[in-house]
């Protein structure tokens, strides 16, 4: 049976009510005999990487190779994070490719309940004396760690609608992602007044990186642009909605002209989407 999508024409008021109606790609996944044994110590069950796992490819005979990553990092964390370089240059064989470390200054809830997830108790947010958050880059090598990199440029006439993490997506489900060594693991590094310092890894990620090792970070997730055209037209903000509006159309008129549109590609897909041509063409807005 078709979406609901696939015969009812929708006004920019009713946008919002498509997200009801459409599928979206499940995360590629890795065979079981690839996937990292399961992660240890801090980084146990509650840690927010456990999700993640059969998104991340070890060789079969060495398992433990995430959790030795992630305890050495850790651990050089720990005792450098004041420093000017608190991440180690080489670990299990990787090269450290690019990094930061930076302070925030207003905690937020999240960063209150990841450290109390992870750590099983409850800290109170006024035994909190610092907060850092920061990234790292590291180069596997070629028979090493990998992970998928979803997003691609693909043809228009490939591409669907779907919605990931609550939000209209641009999909593709008969690309393949492409597989690469570089990796991004993120952390928040927290600093009791009592002076325990606790690294935590919230994130990690396969990417692409520029000459100048920089995150190649790609023009992603248009479609938003109509959600909050349509959240502009029922506020009857009509001057904001006619600028995110304008910028949808232009972006519309551009992966057509081009032939080729951003995509999250690879993993199995779950319901119904409808074709990106198909989208376009069901949609009432004003021209």
């Amino acid at each position: 049976m078709g979406n609901l999508f696939s015969t009812t024409k929708y006004t920019l008021s009713e946008i919002s009510d498509v997200k009801n109606t459409i599928g979206t790609l499940n995360e590629p996944a890795y065979t079981e005999e690839n996937i990292p044994s399961d992660l240890l110590g801090l980084f146990g069950e509650n840690c927010p990487l456990n999700v993640l796992l059969s998104q991340v490819y070890v060789p079969s005979d060495d398992k433990e190779l995430l959790n030795r990553f992630l305890t050495a990092v850790h651990n050089h964390l720990k005792e450098n994070y004041t420093r000017e370089t608190p991440y180690p240059k080489e670990c299990e064989g990787a090269s450290l490719m690019v990094s930061s470390l930076n302070g925030i200054n207003d905690f937020s809830e999240e960063h209150l309940e990841t450290l109390n997830d992870v750590l099983s108790e409850g800290v109170d947010k006024t035994k909190i004396k610092t907060i850092k958050s920061g990234h790292c880059i590291y180069k596997f090598k070629e028979d090493s760690m990998k992970m998928y990199d979803r997003i691609q440029s693909v043809p228009v006439e490939s591409a669907s609608v779907g919605v990931y993490d609550g939000d209209l997506m641009v999909f593709s489900s008969t690309n393949h992602p492409e597989e690469t060594h570089k990796l991004c693991f993120r952390w928040w590094i927290y600093e009791l007044e009592n002076g325990e310092v606790y690294a935590i890894p919230t994130f990690m990620e396969g990417v692409q990186v520029d000459k100048d090792n920089q995150i190649i970070q790609t023009k992603m997730n248009q479609l938003t642009l109509l959600e909050e055209a349509s959240k502009f037209f029922n506020e009857n903000n009509d001057r904001a909605m006619k600028s995110k509006l304008d910028a949808f159309k232009k972006w519309k008129t551009e992966i057509l002209d081009k032939g080729e549109v951003n995509a999250i590609v690879g993993g199995n897909q779950i319901g119904d989407m409808d074709s990106l041509h198909d989208f376009f063409e069901r949609l009432e807005i004003m021209e």
